[in-house]
């Protein structure tokens, strides 16, 4: 029956839950300075009552620990994962779009679009003095400065993909290793839980890493028992990139390092990809390479873009269904590479399509000068029969491989510029100077040239409909014509200045770049204010946990004073009564 041991055994118990509360608290305050670490509390639950024949009811028997457990709100953690994500993307679209926006400035006398003006400016003065030496030097000085600010522009570009690319690489790696740690962590987790204990610290070590692979893709977490976790990636219906289960086939991320086109002529084609295991370059053996049968232009451009593909945890490559690639080549309907909606490598995707989008843009501009220009200067519409074009590739090649990283001044006319053609009938010679049938006076041909900046081009369709010269003033494809002898161009009915496609192209980027400073404002904000209300309710307050402190000190020394009181009625009881 009850008695003054079951009360002694109370107070004991009531000391251990003391002790125990106290230990939380005092671990608590140990990691006050962490904003990982999740508060911890005691689980109090009453122990096992006695039940005695004849008596009113159950005799309480005190309390005891259930667990000690995280103050943790998975909401909020929900919550705050997606929005780092968001976050994440936005901030890599931002920091390139603005790069973008930097590197194509309009401010002062050094924008392109000013040395756009000066250009034909240039054509202009030659026009009124076209035997002047001097006039003809600055036409060819004014067009050296404009082609070597479009090179550099496009220079500039090509450097931010190669940077991008190796982001998304390093961050390939980062988080493959991130995933190694919290599959790690889970089977440690598991096995602890399994057998009673609550593996708190552990959990709050999984919970950073689930934080910091949120910023770099957008995941999905799913709660297995025994604390265990299944995670995938938002964008992969494959399978898990980490298990509950030890042993699974967990997914990893593969770089592309290389990619090449096989054959000539257009796609679909064969595409050899060149990557390593594990993204493990320091190991000659783990370079490896696969052919992906019949790739279509999309996929390719996909690929090219993306720069991910998904393999096991071996490295080893899988197909659509998530089985490993055994063969040398697969067809490319069994193969995809991997586009992420969200998350750090999200937005570097992103920001390849609009370098990407940005220099296609930039080489269609480049085409309609170069097009124009020759047509007006030689007075022919076909490319082959121009025997001096005034502007040509620096890489050597005919007109149609002419884009913004190549485009130069002819070098014949840079050591000769009375060659230039500027007269009305110089069309007819292979250069100005055999011209005999017109006047030293006559500029007319560079008057058309300079006329250039008013006329209205289809620059939107080169490089789709229009592939060169011959199609540019083709009127079923490019719109324009070229009239009268070269020295007049007709208008494209849904054509754009030159100038303006510049100036559009550089107003976009402007728009766009400021759209993802506010998204990137607004997220960060969401961010922020999350991750308030998380800690308010996992963060630790001093002020908390000193009240803590009192409240278990008060109730230890109770619990010892009634101790003390049980000893003394034992005392009586043993020795008052003999």
């Amino acid at each position: 029956m009850a008695g003054l041991f079951n009360t002694l055994n109370i107070s004991k118990r009531g000391i251990n839950v003391m002790q125990a509360g106290l230990n939380a608290t005092s671990h608590n305050i140990s990691n006050a300075s962490r904003t990982d670490y999740t508060r911890q509390r005691i689980r109090v639950e009453a122990s096992s009552p006695l039940t005695t024949v004849g008596s009113a009811g159950q005799i309480g028997t005190g309390a005891q620990v259930a667990m000690v457990e995280r103050v943790r709100n998975t909401f909020l953690d929900y919550q705050i994962r997606n929005e780092n994500s968001a976050l994440a993307d936005a901030n890599v679209r931002q920091n390139v779009l603005s790069e973008i926006e930097t590197l194509v400035n309009e401010s002062g006398d050094k924008g392109l679009s000013k040395m756009f003006d000066k250009f034909f400016d240039s054509w202009q003065d030659l026009s009124k003095n076209p035997s002047d030496i001097n006039t003809r030097n600055i036409v060819l000085q004014e067009a050296s400065n404009m082609t070597t600010e479009i090179n550099r522009i496009y220079s500039k570009l090509q450097e931010s993909k190669v940077d991008v690319n190796d982001t998304i690489k390093n961050s390939v790696v980062e988080v493959n290793s991130i995933l190694n740690e919290i599959n790690e962590l889970n089977q440690k987790i598991q096995e602890i839980t399994v057998v009673g204990n609550q593996p708190n610290d552990l959990m709050d070590k999984r919970d950073a890493l689930l934080d910091q692979l949120s910023s770099k893709m957008g995941i999905t977490i799913e709660n297995k028992k025994n604390n265990g976790i299944n995670v995938n990636g938002k964008d992969i219906a494959l399978g898990n990139l980490v298990s509950n289960k030890e042993g699974q086939n967990d997914l990893r991320l593969t770089y592309v390092e290389e990619i090449e086109v096989n054959g000539q002529g257009g796609f679909p084609k064969d595409v050899t990809i060149t990557y390593y295991k594990n993204n493990d370059s320091s190991d000659p053996n783990n370079r490896a390479t696969l052919v992906i049968e019949n790739m279509n232009e999309k996929d390719f451009n996909d690929l090219q873009k993306n720069r991910i593909v998904l393999s096991n945890k071996e490295g080893n490559l899988v197909d659509k269904t998530g089985t490993e690639i055994k063969t040398p080549q697969i067809t490319s309907t069994n193969f995809s590479s991997l586009t992420l909606s969200t998350g750090e490598l999200g937005g570097l995707q992103k920001s390849h399509n609009e370098l990407d989008s940005f220099i296609n843009q930039l080489n269609q501009l480049t085409k309609s000068i170069v097009f124009s220009v020759n047509a007006v200067h030689s007075g022919k519409t076909d490319a082959t029969a121009d025997t001096l074009p005034f502007f040509v590739s620096s890489e050597g090649g005919d007109e149609n491989s002419i884009t913004a990283g190549n485009i130069s001044i002819n070098k014949t006319l840079l050591d000769d510029p009375m060659k230039l053609k500027v007269r009305k009938n110089d069309h007819m010679f292979d250069d100005g100077t055999q011209n005999s049938i017109d006047g030293q006076g006559d500029g007319d041909r560079a008057l058309a040239i300079a006329s250039l900046r008013d006329k209205l081009f289809n620059i939107s369709d080169i490089g789709k409909t229009i592939n060169s010269r011959e199609d540019f003033f083709n009127p079923n494809k490019g719109g324009s014509e070229l009239v009268n002898n070269g020295l007049d161009i007709t208008n494209a009915k849904s054509g754009v200045k030159i100038e303006s496609q510049y100036k559009n192209m550089v107003t976009t980027v402007g728009i766009r770049a400021q759209e993802s400073a506010r998204e990137a404002d607004n997220f960060e904000d969401l961010v922020y204010n999350l991750e308030i209300s998380r800690m308010s309710v996992s963060g630790v307050s001093l002020d908390e946990e000193m009240s803590s402190l009192i409240t278990f000190q008060h109730a230890y020394n109770a619990s010892a004073r009634v101790i003390s009181t049980v000893d003394k009625l034992l005392d009586v009881i043993i020795n008052g009564l003999m």
